[in-house]
């Protein structure tokens, strides 16, 4: 806040972040957390691999846990954190759609939009079995791959 340069707050955004961090952070991550400790007790395969990688790496590596980060993303997506996102057009964008019909669908500027996160995360088109705990599915998936933390399409 008393910063200056490209680093320094100013008040508004001090107290915006601190309300993001206390208050807007913590569903989520609630949600996340329990969904994953929910199916890891249930699918005792999964948990004994995250143990395993837990300690193949502690305390010596500062690696990455894909496998820990594959079962918070498969349970994230079968119980995400957020029902809907939501985000404003800022230009006309056309869309091509193949179901049920091929046509071209073309979204005008200043149009809100509303996704229905639970609704694309259990349609098998995208996600074959939805309803079965595989974590391996998101080994190697790229951050634009991961729809329930998809903040560029968010602007609320």
């Amino acid at each position: 806040m008393d910063g200056t340069g490209k680093l320094a707050l100013e008040q508004q955004e001090v107290i915006g972040n601190t309300f993001t961090l206390l208050f807007a952070g913590h569903e989520s991550t609630a949600c996340g957390l329990a969904a994953a400790l929910g199916f890891l007790a249930i699918h005792q395969e999964e948990q004994q691999t995250v143990y395993e990688e837990i300690l193949k790496q502690i305390p010596a590596s500062k690696d990455p846990f894909p496998h820990l980060l594959a079962c918070f993303h498969e349970s994230l997506g079968m119980y995400s954190a957020a029902a809907f996102l939501t985000w404003e057009i800022t230009e006309d964008v056309t869309v091509k759609v193949a179901r049920p019909a091929e046509k071209e669908i073309v979204f005008k500027k200043g149009a809100l939009m509303i996704l229905n996160m639970i609704a694309v995360q259990h349609n098998p088109h995208f996600f074959p079995e939805p309803e079965e705990y595989r974590p391996s599915e998101w080994y190697g998936a790229a951050e634009t791959d991961v729809l329930m933390f998809d903040a560029h399409l968010t602007n609320v």
